[in-house]
């Protein structure tokens, strides 16, 4: 009796497949972006990546949402508490992202800002920024407690989980401070914009292919690290030391 090709395919090779899936439908939306932003052919806001409750925003919220169940059921599964702290997290920037805290709060502390921010910043701008960083010192703290209180396993895993929302915040507070600080030139303004929505996709869908393996070892991290999951060699075995 033959084998279904699928069954071939180690549960490492599945889900990089899967990561490749997600990785296809964000450079969708960023081609349907481009072509709807740079050709008369359409005229959609919704198709626009920096529109908020646009199409590619709600596909964000789904992955942030998706991330912060999968850490819910590793620690159901593991019976522990620290994984409890990274779903937390993801739900603050589903909140975050779906809510428009950023730009609510900021704006909130920019009314208490009596100053004139250089380079042409707003102070609205200043105000995310600040907002960013407070958020940031927040969500160290239950993150700090877990790290302490988690097993070696827990701890190994965070540490890929680090470079992947280092990755996010490069993308969603770096880039973006770039994008604020190019005053001319459409075309900066556009590149600048997609590097940044663009890669703040493609970043949380790696957290979110990463997330779910975690899951389907039951918190064990992979001894690959996350810049890896490209590579589906064929003798690649689930738990296997590439």
């Amino acid at each position: 009796m033959k084998k279904n090709p699928v069954e071939l395919l180690t549960t490492r090779q599945q889900v990089g497949l899967l990561f490749l899936l997600f990785l296809g439908a964000d450079l969708c939306f960023i081609a349907l972006h481009t072509i709807n932003s740079l050709t008369p052919l359409w005229n959609n806001p919704l198709l626009n990546i920096e529109k908020d409750a646009g199409y590619s925003e709600i596909y964000q919220y789904l992955k942030y949402f998706w991330v912060s169940l999968l850490f819910l059921g590793i620690a159901v599964r593991t019976r522990t508490l620290p994984p409890v702290a990274w779903a937390f997290v993801f739900a603050f920037l589903l909140a975050d992202d779906s809510l428009g805290l950023h730009e609510q709060v900021g704006g909130t502390i920019a009314q208490h800002l009596d100053f004139a921010p250089p380079w042409g910043l707003r102070l609205q701008d200043i105000g995310e920024v600040i907002y960013a960083l407070c958020a940031a010192l927040l969500l160290s703290i239950p993150l700090g407690l877990a790290y302490l209180q988690g097993n070696p396993r827990f701890r190994h895993s965070s540490h890929h989980l680090l470079q992947l929302v280092v990755l996010l915040a490069c993308f969603g507070v770096l880039v973006d401070l770039l994008h604020m600080l190019a005053q001319t030139g459409w075309r900066l303004q556009f590149v600048l914009a997609v590097m940044e929505d663009g890669g703040e996709m493609v970043a949380v869908s790696g957290l979110l292919i990463y997330t779910l393996t975690l899951c389907l070892r039951n918190g064990e991290p992979p001894v690959y690290s996350p810049w890896e999951w490209l590579r589906l060699k064929s003798n690649a075995t689930f738990s296997g030391s590439a």
